[in-house]
C-alpha cells in the first residue's frame, strides 16, 4: 500500500467518455484519488456525493479529484450521469493495474475504500481509510487545506473539474 512520502504510480486509464486520461494530467496540481469499491452501491453513493458537494472547495484549493474503480468506463459513465457527478471516474478495468500498484485491489478485483491526497509535484501527502464513505472527503479537503498552507507562492482558484 502507497504511504505519505511516495510518489503516485503513473496510469493510463479511461474515462466515462473512453478517453485515456494519465497521471501526468494532473502535475502542477494537488490530486485527491478516491479508489472506490463499486458504482452503484450505498456507501460509494455517499462518498462520490460528498466529493461532488465540496468540488467548489477543492476548486478553490486548486486541486483536482478523479475516482477510481474496478468498474467498466460504460458503468462509470450511467453512475456519474445517475449521480451527477462531475469529476472524472476512471476506469481500471479489466486488469486492475492501478489498484494492484497502490496496494488497494481486494481478493475479488474491487477497489479497497482509500482516499489518497497527492501535492502538486504527486507525491502522497496523506492515505485516508477506515473512517465512513463520506467522511474521506472531509479528510481530504483538511489535508489539502494543510498543504495550501505550505506551498509557498500559491495561486487559489483552479479551474472547473473536468467530467473527461
Amino acid at each position: 500500500m502507497l504511504h505519505e512520502g511516495a510518489r503516485l504510480p503513473e496510469f493510463e486509464l479511461r474515462s466515462p467518455g473512453r478517453d485515456a486520461v494519465t497521471l501526468a494530467d494532473f502535475l502542477g496540481a494537488p490530486v485527491v484519488v478516491a479508489f472506490f469499491p463499486q458504482a452503484f452501491t450505498a456507501g460509494c453513493r455517499a462518498e462520490l456525493r460528498a466529493f461532488q458537494l465540496a468540488l467548489p472547495d477543492f476548486d478553490s484549493l486548486g486541486a483536482r479529484v478523479v475516482g477510481v474503480s474496478a468498474d467498466t468506463w460504460f458503468e462509470h459513465r450511467r453512475f456519474a450521469q445517475a449521480e451527477g457527478l462531475e469529476f472524472p471516474l476512471l476506469s481500471d478495468w479489466p486488469d486492475g493495474r492501478l489498484l494492484s500498484a497502490v496496494g488497494v485491489r481486494d481478493e475479488d478485483g474491487r477497489a479497497r475504500r482509500v482516499t489518497v491526497v497527492a501535492d502538486r509535484d504527486q507525491a502522497i501527502r496523506g492515505v485516508i481509510e477506515g473512517v465512513a464513505p463520506a467522511d474521506h472527503c472531509a479528510r481530504a479537503l483538511t489535508l489539502l487545506r494543510g498543504l495550501v498552507h505550505e506551498a509557498p507562492g500559491h495561486s487559489r482558484g483552479g479551474g472547473p473539474q473536468s467530467s473527461g
